[in-house]
């Protein structure tokens, strides 16, 4: 350095570039929108195919579940009615032992849920199924958190009860929405078919009408799996 020099000129090479303050900050706002933007995008995918995977597992669970009660007791069309066996002993007998049990729920709180009432429909009115009842249906828990619910007896069209072959299934437990179609499907045992979704003898145009946003949603299930396991265009999830 020369006497009386203050500083030295660095040639461009050896320059150092930074950003400013100012850049920095609008870099990360751009950021933050994109995020803001993308974000619910990426969390509804993920929570659907969640969905669809839960789903999944629990119909091949409750239908393995049936071929293994099959092996030990017989074909399904010849069991004892659960309408007269009644809830706990059909469930006991032909059920239970073929699941990893984690909880009985022989009342709603048992398992967490709000109410006796606890899961509304796609339109939004609530759905007045009975959670649990010892001459209706007693729902388990099973290790993986899913919610099955295998009735026995249920209301017919004059009141009076009747046998009732609907399984009704949580695939996440007593966590929201408690919504059929969302996480809440229905299921039915069919003599020399096995277990089937509710709708699977329906027609298109009825099961689209029933899985939309102004109808009850007993048909979705069936509705996902005729799209191959996955929600169509226009699934109101």
């Amino acid at each position: 350095m020369t006497e009386g020099a203050t500083h030295v000129v660095l040639p461009n090479s050896q320059r150092k570039v930074a950003f400013t303050l100012a850049e920095v900050l609008i870099t990360l706002g751009i950021i933050g929108v994109v995020a803001a933007m993308t974000m619910p995008s990426i969390v509804g995918h993920y929570k659907r195919q969640e969905t669809l995977s839960r789903l999944k597992k629990a119909y091949t669970t409750i239908n393995q579940a049936l071929k293994l009660s099959e092996a030990d007791n017989g074909e399904y069309e010849y069991w004892d009615s659960g309408f007269d066996l009644g809830a706990e002993e059909y469930l006991n007998k032909y059920w239970l032992p073929y699941f990893n049990v984690l909880k009985i729920c022989n009342t709603y709180s048992e398992c967490n849920y709000n109410n006796a009432y606890p899961w509304t429909r796609l339109n939004g009115q609530d759905y007045t199924l009975t959670f649990s009842s010892s001459g209706l249906r007693i729902p388990f828990i099973t290790t993986d958190g899913i919610l099955y619910s295998i009735s026995s007896a249920g209301a017919g069209t004059d009141g009076n009860l009747v046998e009732s072959f609907s399984i009704y299934i949580d695939i996440n437990g007593s966590r929201g929405p408690n919504t059929i179609g969302k996480d809440f499907f229905i299921f039915e045992r069919v003599k020399g078919k096995g277990i089937l979704p509710t709708c699977y003898n329906y027609n298109t145009s009825a099961i689209e009408a029933n899985c939309s946003k102004t109808g009850v949603g007993v048909c979705c299930a069936q509705w996902i799996i005729m799209s191959g396991w996955q929600f169509p265009k226009d699934y109101p999830y």
